[in-house]
């Protein structure tokens, strides 16, 4: 599952949606594909009956600073950081902008770190079908759903009705929406293309502090 873009661009300096549609995302605009519910959690997949969750190999901290730091930077395989061997990658090439290179690596029951995995893993009562899904549960984002356990839930599993596809009617859309925001999906490409309520400056989880933090900058 590769890092999905959003509908409009996001303006850097206050993380807010602009009215300018991403290329690529037109079809959204257009009417065209379906319009599921985006949960939020932490990405899982399905693979062969196997568990796997999502891990983001990103460069080592020292090659980090060099890359905020230095003009024409270039980067290297041998920069990033070592993942385990059967790792899957998500995508083709790392994100040209923060260089965060999403994989897929196997969930493992003697590990602590995969408990909750394994607990969402243990309570789904039937055949996991492959694909992708979305752990969650008490321990994880804050727990928005208020769950005593842990859980996943397949992607797109919930349909949504959004009528107007304008700007406007995507922000009224979320604004009366009890959720993180919503996935676009193209059934006849399989792209995909999402928009979230604090795209729009909405809270959803908890609120929304990236304004008040120091922002990264990256060459």
């Amino acid at each position: 599952m590769k890092k999905i873009k959003t509908v409009y661009k996001i303006d850097r300096e206050n993380n807010l949606a602009t009215e300018e549609v991403n290329k690529g995302a037109e079809w959204v605009i257009e009417g065209k594909g379906i319009a599921t519910l985006k949960v939020d959690g932490s990405a899982c997949l399905v693979k062969d009956g196997e568990l796997y969750k999502r891990y983001d190999r990103k460069l080592k901290s020292h090659f980090v600073k060099q890359l905020r730091s230095q003009e024409n930077f270039v980067v290297t395989e041998d920069m990033f950081n070592e993942i385990p061997a059967d790792a899957i990658p998500c995508q083709e090439k790392p994100d040209p902008v923060t260089y965060h290179h999403p994989h897929w690596v196997k969930v493992d029951a003697n590990k602590a770190e995969d408990k909750f995995h394994i607990e969402a893993l243990n309570n789904f009562k039937e055949t996991l079908s492959d694909g992708t899904y979305e752990l969650i549960g008490s321990k994880i984002n804050n727990n928005p759903y208020g769950l005593e356990n842990h859980v996943l839930v397949k992607h797109g599993a919930e349909i949504l009705n959004v009528p107007d596809r304008s700007f406007e009617g995507i922000k009224s859309f979320l604004e009366n929406l009890n959720g993180e925001g919503i996935v676009f999906y193209n059934e006849e490409t399989g792209d995909m293309a999402k928009i979230r309520r604090k795209d729009f400056g909405l809270f959803w989880n908890h609120e929304d502090t990236r304004n008040s933090r120091p922002k990264k900058k990256f060459k």
